[in-house]
């Protein structure tokens, strides 16, 4: 997707949302055009001739426009990983780690000025990136441990669907990826329209379990 339209997203997103809220001297929509350019110009080629993008991404701002944003930091921070996320899907990018975004204060910039640092980072773990996004952007780091998904009280993720079995399914790491299998529920585990006993997860694909959509992202 051509950068202009990522920046009209960020106005309607970003700016519409927050520029009510604080009067600093770096807007929002400027970060985020600086950020995808950061990205954009951060790729490199990986062992199998994959683009992959940085995934850390560290703000410097002044003291004064630091403090101006602190009061929806935690809100521009999220839509600023998912304009990156989609970017990334846009452009088939990759990513080694999951995404994450902070802002830091910097004595060497002055009030309107900023600096982005980015970084291709592993997760800790050595776990592949992934997530999974549930309640309309509720989203579920992915990692060593196995995640089982249903309607009992002792799933990782409960949720609260009649038609979900008490253990419906569970996703599993898999080398550097993550596979979802149905625990021989009784409506059984759909993804993307299919119903499936086993499936490798796949960048924005769509599990329904009853009448519950949940997205796993590989970021």
């Amino acid at each position: 997707m051509p950068i202009r339209r990522f920046e009209q997203r960020l106005e309607s997103l970003i700016d519409g949302t927050f520029t009510k809220l604080f009067r600093s001297s770096v807007k929002p929509v400027e970060l985020g055009r600086r950020i995808i350019r950061e990205m954009d110009m951060g790729i490199t080629l990986g062992v199998h001739g994959q683009s992959l993008a940085p995934n850390k991404y560290t703000i410097y701002l002044s003291t004064h426009d630091h403090s101006q944003l602190a009061s929806v930091s935690e809100s521009l921070i999220r839509e600023l990983e998912e304009t990156l996320r989609k970017h990334a899907v846009e452009e088939k990018y990759s990513f080694v780690g999951t995404v994450n975004i902070k802002m830091e204060i910097s004595t060497d910039h002055r009030n309107g000025s900023f600096q982005i640092i980015s970084e291709l980072t592993e997760n800790n773990v050595g776990a592949p990136p992934g997530a999974l996004v549930i309640n309309e952007g509720e989203r579920i780091q992915l990692g060593q441990s196995t995640i089982r998904i249903g309607r009992g009280d002792d799933t990782t993720i409960q949720i609260d669907d009649p038609e979900a079995s008490r253990t419906h399914a569970e996703i599993r790491q898999s080398g550097s990826t993550y596979i979802i299998s149905d625990l021989s529920s009784t409506n059984g585990t759909i993804i993307n329209g299919n119903r499936i006993n086993e499936h490798v997860l796949r960048d924005y694909d769509t599990i329904t379990i009853g009448k519950t959509s949940i997205r796993f992202e590989a970021s």
